[in-house]
């Protein structure tokens, strides 16, 4: 036999609609708050503009192509030179992505505007090509210092064959 007591626990959906009739105002403010409180939010929260760029590393091709410099170590040294500068954002204005098994940099800088945010990525980027070139011309320079010492070749002969 059915217990009444569950009986009466059950509800309908007219039950529903007279309760959500009766609260209609107290819901439409609730309403009306929170999304007064998301737009409020919305528009106090600074723009921020990304600029990115794909930077391709070149390699060193005596070397089987081994990269002039391991890839976390140029991501640490990139991300730590210009976070450290820039704390003025909370979020960090500088991000490598490093895209594995290529020579791939994926460089991303953040501003709060469209310009700073350009720059900032030019900036980094003459970085990452200044760095790599003064590394590599170091590589090379070791080479020809290594040959030299192992072969008895002029020092022009030396430079041509490594560059």
């Amino acid at each position: 036999m059915s217990d009444p007591a569950s009986a009466s626990d059950d509800v309908s959906l007219v039950d529903i609609l007279i309760f959500l009739k009766r609260q209609r105002r107290a819901l439409g403010f609730v309403f009306t708050l929170c999304f007064g409180l998301t737009i409020g939010f919305i528009f106090s929260r600074p723009m921020l503009y990304q600029a990115k760029t794909d930077v391709l590393i070149g390699s060193v091709a005596a070397f089987a192509n081994a990269p002039v410099e391991p890839f976390d170590q140029l991501k640490y040294l990139i991300e730590s030179r210009y976070n450290d500068d820039l704390p003025v954002l909370k979020q960090k204005p500088v991000l490598i992505n490093i895209i594995r098994n290529t020579n791939i940099l994926n460089v991303t800088a953040i501003h709060e505007q469209r310009e700073g945010a350009v720059k900032l990525l030019e900036d980094i980027v003459q970085t990452l090509i200044n760095d790599h070139a003064a590394k590599l011309e170091q590589k090379k320079t070791d080479a020809r210092k290594l040959l030299a010492g192992s072969v008895n070749l002029s020092e022009r002969d030396i430079t041509n064959y490594i560059d």
